[in-house]
């Protein structure tokens, strides 16, 4: 009995050293990424944003994208609720987490749709010889109004239903199923919740 205590002391010291580590990676690359793409938008918004063509107002984009993303990964260990037994730093709550991972969907969506949306701009400048503004009137507002509106969509039907959660080692608040970890072992962390649309 004793062998099997020291044995689950052990593997729970090495779990949470595991997570320690981690969770400080995961931070501290978070917070340069955070203080990198604050240093461009604030440079970018000083030189005219919307003086200097397509290129500087995606540059803008991603970089405000990146600093949602960053900036959610940075409280992302603190903001699952307490009681989710993966975070172990967490001191948060399910609005915390709600709120954490809306900026982290949010972030990532407009810097992926923006990073894509930056190669359409190069094809059609160096294949198709586009001058800024014709590429302005044919495509950078449709496009930047949709890529805004379907990511508010988007984010926000998952507010809605629910399914904004805890990931599954507890690091960060995303997209995910409740309870956390049900998907990996639904003997130990339960039945996977359905989205709230259903259970009404």
């Amino acid at each position: 009995q004793n062998v099997k205590q020291r044995t689950r002391m052990l593997a729970g010291s090495a779990a949470n050293c595991w997570y320690s580590a981690i969770a400080s990676i995961q931070i501290t690359t978070a917070s340069i990424s955070f203080i990198s793409s604050v240093a461009v938008a604030v440079s970018v918004w000083r030189a005219g944003l919307g003086n200097n063509g397509p290129y500087t107002r995606l540059i803008f984009s991603i970089s405000v994208g990146d600093i949602l993303r960053s900036l959610a990964l940075i409280v992302g260990p603190f903001a699952p609720p307490a009681s989710v037994p993966q975070a172990r730093w967490s001191i948060g709550n399910q609005v915390t987490c709600s709120a954490s991972g809306f900026l982290f969907g949010f972030g990532g969506y407009l810097f992926a749709m923006n990073s894509t949306f930056l190669c359409f701009y190069y094809l059609c400048k160096i294949k198709r010889k586009m001058s800024n503004e014709i590429f302005s009137a044919k495509f950078e507002w449709k496009i930047q109004a949709f890529i805004i509106i379907s990511n508010l969509l988007v984010n926000l039907a998952a507010l809605g239903l629910g399914t904004l959660n805890a990931n599954v080692n507890g690091m960060f608040c995303a997209y995910a199923p409740f309870p956390n970890g049900c998907r990996q072992n639904e003997e130990l962390f339960g039945e996977c919740a359905e989205p709230r649309s259903t259970n009404a």
